[in-house]
């Protein structure tokens, strides 16, 4: 049997076609449905296949592939089908949780963090020639740098501007309060792991959160995603066979022992 993992979200489109041992056989990504889909139906060959679609809410997949929610094959991806917390964060923020239950627990977007707030937040202070974050933004703006580029250029060592990294900070430490009270819902796991996804968690912001967070949530182990959300995919469908009513995250989190060779080898994929 083949897998195929689609991941439709926002930005380029990506496919993975795995083999039943984890072996991969075609990866591609690009804009298009078409151009993303040939290389792997191509390496296909007519061999048995189950496709799955990651999918944000409210679209259908493509014919001849099945749908799930794209929450769900971020967090297979992430973390693997362990129980843990994943940070969603690009224009908005959202923690999702997976416990003992099975049952993946999404926040509500939150409002004054992620990239629509900062860029929000840098617009004003870039207007503001008194201080010397906004002159040092207003250049790098003029110059055609996207303004959320510009701070995060800027609130890096060496020399940081202190004023652009202390509002990175104060992100930070709001993004720690809600995956704190994110975890405290979570049921019988005491210690679990942790991941991010998304543009807003990229240099500095994944430092400062974690000193943040080792300081008021030290049992959760952070580290960077494992596989992509297209791998993700993947793993779900190769989960829920050779039954599908116990699949999806329920189903890879009571089989993720037995497919650890499998995952490994889509991370091998990727090195």
């Amino acid at each position: 049997m083949l897998y195929l993992g689609m991941d439709i979200g926002p930005g380029e489109l990506e496919a993975w076609l795995v083999e039943d041992s984890g072996r991969v056989l075609a990866r591609s990504r690009g804009p298009a449905l078409d151009e993303v889909l040939a290389p792997c139906l191509e390496a296909c060959q007519g061999r048995p296949m189950r496709g799955l679609s990651a999918l944000p809410a409210g679209c259908e997949p493509p014919s001849g592939l099945e749908g799930c929610p794209r929450d769900h094959a971020l967090f297979a991806g992430a973390l693997g089908g362990n129980p843990g917390i994943l940070i969603q964060a690009d224009s908005l923020v959202r923690v999702l949780t997976l416990d003992i239950s099975g049952a993946l627990r999404v926040t509500e977007p939150t409002e004054d963090i992620g990239l629509a707030f900062l860029r929000r937040r840098l617009e004003v202070l870039a207007g503001d020639s008194r201080l010397p974050a906004g002159r040092r933004l207003r250049r790098r703006i003029e110059a055609g740098q996207d303004p959320v580029s510009a701070c995060f250029e800027l609130a890096c060592w060496p020399g940081p501007d202190p004023d652009l990294r202390g509002l990175l900070w104060t992100q930070a430490r709001r993004l720690v309060q809600t995956v704190r009270q994110a975890h405290s819902r979570m049921l019988g796991v005491s210690a679990p792991p942790g991941s991010w996804s998304g543009g807003f968690m990229v240099p500095p912001l994944p430092d400062l959160f974690s000193e943040e967070v080792y300081r008021f949530l030290p049992e959760v182990s952070w580290r960077a995603p494992r596989l992509p959300c297209a791998a993700g995919a993947v793993l779900l469908a190769r989960a829920a066979t050779p039954d599908p009513r116990r699949g999806g995250l329920r189903g890879l989190m009571s089989q993720r022992t037995a497919l650890k060779g499998f995952m490994r080898r889509l991370r091998d994929a990727l090195e």
